[in-house]
């Protein structure tokens, strides 16, 4: 059996505003076009999640959801996690390690530069800066997600926006 995990970095986000919270940021038009790209590229490839998680900054939800519509995953399954919020990957690690056994193929919807870290840390590669919505597909020879560690995972591609 194998796990197949989705790293997504949110797509491009509102610039830093004073009277908003960081949190609080929207995607831009540009930024939901690209999140609604990935969606269908991964729709066209046969992409059916078990799990999609996110971090709760609006940018990121908004992201989630709208490759969520795409995959016709319901968004009210999307769960939304606060703890992803500028965590450091031992949080990410944890939370991927906490997935349950059942769940083969999951989504994670983060930020820089953890999600970027996270997937140097799981494959041997250096895949460095993720662009804004860019993706890497990790897979995982393994029958549970408490076992995803450092290099153990093999990168079956990464995708940035057109």
């Amino acid at each position: 059996m194998s796990k197949t995990l989705y790293l997504i970095r949110h797509a491009s986000a509102e610039e830093p505003d004073s009277r908003l919270k960081d949190l609080e940021r929207r995607l831009t038009a540009v930024g939901r076009r690209d999140a609604n790209h990935l969606g269908m590229y991964l729709a066209s490839s046969q992409v059916q999640p078990d799990l999609i998680v996110t971090s709760n900054a609006h940018r990121a939800v908004e992201t989630a959801e709208i490759i969520a519509e795409q995959l016709r995953y319901g968004v009210d399954k999307i769960k939304q996690s606060d703890e992803l919020y500028e965590a450091p990957i031992r949080i990410l690690l944890r939370t991927i390690n906490a997935f349950t056994a059942e769940r083969d193929l999951v989504l994670l919807i983060g930020h820089n530069p953890a999600i970027s870290f996270l997937a140097d840390y799981l494959t041997a590669e250096d895949i460095h800066n993720m662009a804004l919505c860019a993706t890497v597909a990790l897979e995982f020879d393994l029958d549970d997600w408490t076992s995803v560690a450092a290099q153990n995972g093999n990168s079956k591609f990464v995708r940035s926006p057109d």
